[in-house]
């Protein structure tokens, strides 16, 4: 008997189906934990707030707003993103006057990333595969975002603005951060190292700057907690039959906030360190490499067989008439 290799296509199916539910729960722990750690430390730092404290007040909001609905993301996340944005581009404007001639002369050094244990092969893999950690957004994106994106051109439009956001920020923001290296690499928060050290506007910045950070955490948290529950909710259900959808809901919120309570006193730079670095190491190559090849195939097969019409939108038997 011959022996074939190629896998049956139910097992792919299979496969790549509980791999993706794992990468999902993943991506709760590590970021939520992230964040509550991250909101903890700002509340600490800057107002005093004992971590407990602001852990467990940053805990019960998540949990509140994620119960709440859909309706009360899409408010928060558009608030809260927009002011994110504004308190941002101040931070960086009042920065990088005093962070220019600091990080030319970091750049001018020429340092390689062999000095901080990567190599050539090591040091592109992990630029690549990060982005991987920021795809799995759509997770909370789509059940948010359902009425709100009607047409592929809204689509297309809020991938492209948020996509030079990113990418734009990131760069401005690795630059400032360059003016402090490498000691800034023991920072918990290098954005309150730049306004410390480079900027000349005092307190109010770093009050207004947290603020704003910790709501968009709150925010972004909130879409990770309304995603699982989302997610497992329906399979509670089978199980626990005699509940109602708020308690069910309200147990799976419960269970993964515990967790990441958990999860956020080990440290957040040990969280993006082995948390993130870990994350993108395994499923960069199992997901992401996949997913950019089999989708551009899978959309030009199924245009071409008939499944899609020009604008990529599944032909049904109604549409046909």
């Amino acid at each position: 008997m011959p022996i074939t290799l190629f896998i049956d296509l139910k097992d792919c199916n299979f496969f790549f189906g509980t791999f993706k539910e794992i990468q999902v729960i993943s991506v709760v722990l590590i970021a939520l934990s992230a964040q509550i750690s991250t909101t903890a430390i700002l509340l600490n730092q800057i107002f005093g707030v004992p971590r407990i404290i602001g852990t467990i007040g940053f805990c019960i909001l998540v949990l509140l707003f994620a119960l709440l609905g859909a309706g009360v993301l899409r408010k928060m996340g558009a608030i809260f993103g927009i002011a994110v944005l504004l308190v941002c581009a101040g931070v960086a404007i009042i920065c990088l006057k005093n962070a220019i001639p600091l990080a030319n002369n970091y750049l001018e050094e020429h340092i390689s990333y062999t000095s901080y244990g990567f190599s050539a092969s090591q040091a592109w893999f992990s630029m690549l595969t990060i982005v991987v950690f920021f795809m799995n957004g759509y997770d909370a994106c789509v059940p948010a975002s359902r009425g709100v994106l009607k047409t592929r051109k809204d689509i297309i439009l809020q991938s492209t603005v948020t996509a030079v956001l990113c990418a734009g920020s990131t760069m401005i923001f690795t630059y400032i951060f360059s003016a402090g290296m490498p000691d800034i690499m023991k920072e918990d928060i290098p954005t309150l190292w730049a306004i410390d050290t480079l900027s000349n506007s005092g307190n109010f910045s770093k009050i207004l700057y947290a603020i704003f950070a910790i709501g968009a955490m709150v925010s972004s948290s909130v879409a990770f907690i309304f995603t699982v529950c989302n997610r497992f909710e329906p399979l509670l259900a089978k199980k626990w039959k005699n509940s109602s959808i708020s308690v069910r809901k309200f147990l799976i919120a419960i269970i993964f906030v515990l967790i990441c309570t958990f999860g956020s006193s080990l440290g957040l730079i040990n969280i993006i360190k082995y948390g993130y670095g870990g994350f993108t190491m395994i499923v960069g190559p199992v997901m992401l490499i996949p997913l950019i090849v089999s989708v551009p195939y899978r959309l030009w097969k199924d245009k071409k067989d008939g499944i899609l019409d020009e604008n990529y939108t599944l032909i049904t038997k109604t549409s046909e008439r």
